[in-house]
């Protein structure tokens, strides 16, 4: 299993190669962490579409922290559940296409482990959001950066040490060809 970050190369170079011979290929999983950073800046973007009322894309806004938040708690359940592979996978789905009725303010499908229903006082904003086409905007974002990539989320696996590794080797070996 080979932790990625979205760039194939690698991968494609993995299965070229194939090290471990003709009848074990290299499976490629994303790193959750591109995956929920790569997630967020299409959020973000999303804020600066002046298509949608300026209310509605501050109240977004002000929750991009929560969708990571909220999809990372889900990763982190299902990763340890005690189902079969493919139920968690689905019910991970479920969760992360959940995420943004729950983020403003619809609890009706919040899974139990998650959620204790509507808070007081919490306003629900999803009628002004799907009344504007945002709502519908999120949606799409999530299906195309989230949704997609639950059979790799599930595995819960980042490349950090990877990277750290690979900056610590990158100052030593640039700072070995650094003129004084």
């Amino acid at each position: 299993m080979l932790t990625g970050d979205g760039d194939s190369s690698v991968h494609r170079e993995m299965l070229e190669a194939m090290p471990y011979g003709p009848n074990l290929m290299v499976e490629k999983v994303e790193c959750k962490d591109h995956v929920l950073r790569n997630y967020c800046h299409k959020l973000t973007y999303l804020t600066k579409y002046t298509k949608f009322p300026v209310t509605s894309r501050n109240l977004l806004k002000q929750q991009i922290p929560r969708f990571r938040t909220v999809v990372d708690k889900a990763i982190k359940y299902r990763a340890a559940g005690n189902e079969p592979l493919n139920t968690r996978i689905c019910m991970l789905k479920a969760d992360a296409e959940n995420s943004p009725l729950h983020i403003f303010g619809d609890h009706d499908h919040c899974d139990v482990y998650f959620c204790n229903g509507n808070k007081e006082e919490e306003i629900n904003h999803i009628p002004e959001l799907k009344s504007c086409g945002l709502f519908q905007e999120i949606t799409k974002i999530i299906c195309g950066s989230v949704s997609r990539h639950v059979s790799a989320l599930i595995a819960d696996q980042n490349n950090k040490l990877s990277e750290l590794f690979n900056s610590i080797v990158n100052k030593h070996v640039t700072g070995m060809f650094q003129l004084s």
